[in-house]
């Protein structure tokens, strides 16, 4: 004699597993995401304060190269930019007015996304740009591809140590930009 027993689930009991196997997957994504966040924090900080002989310096418009890590011991604030970009005059002429009041305590740095020292220079000189904004040429787009950004303008804001404590996408209010400052100062 023969016993056959079948196992079936009810339809309610087939949702219930199909919900608890998408929570593990959502899980395990998360988790993996999580690490490689991180992974990616530790390269950009390395690709953009370390000295890293497989990358073109960054250098100013006398062809003088800039290093972030000789202003770690400064609130940086980092200004992606291009010629083409609109916003980003009114963004560079709001940095030279937060500069006056502290820029022996932040430096503000605009790097231009891959043009020529020509196109860069007219723009400082059309837009009276001052050198308490330091112009930064990046001929290969290194930093803008580096940080995750995909906006126009990008603006990062490190502090004293040259950890990222805020990216914004986009334009910065005058307003955020000097709260941000202010509070980084505080802390030091």
């Amino acid at each position: 004699m023969k016993i056959s027993r079948t196992f079936t689930i009810t339809r309610t009991g087939r949702y219930v597993l199909l919900a608890m196997s998408g929570t593990v997957f959502c899980l395990a994504g998360y988790i993996l995401y999580s690490y490689l966040q991180e992974s990616d924090v530790k390269s950009e900080t390395e690709l953009l304060f370390e000295t890293n002989e497989n990358y073109e310096p960054y250098a100013d418009l006398l062809g003088n190269p800039v290093a972030l890590t000789d202003y770690l011991d400064k609130v940086i604030v980092v200004h992606s930019w291009a010629s083409w970009c609109p916003s980003c005059v009114e963004q560079i002429k709001m940095f030279q007015t937060s500069t006056a009041n502290n820029n022996d305590q932040v430096q503000i740095i605009a790097i231009n996304r891959a043009e020529s020292i020509n196109t860069i220079e007219r723009f400082k000189n059309t837009f009276s740009i001052e050198d308490s904004v330091l112009m930064v040429i990046d001929p290969s787009d290194r930093f803008y591809n580096s940080v995750g950004a995909y906006a126009m303008p990008e603006t990062i804001i490190y502090d004293k140590a040259g950890n990222k404590a805020l990216q914004v996408h986009g334009e910065i209010s005058q307003e955020i930009l000097e709260q941000k400052i202010a509070e980084l100062l505080e802390e030091n």
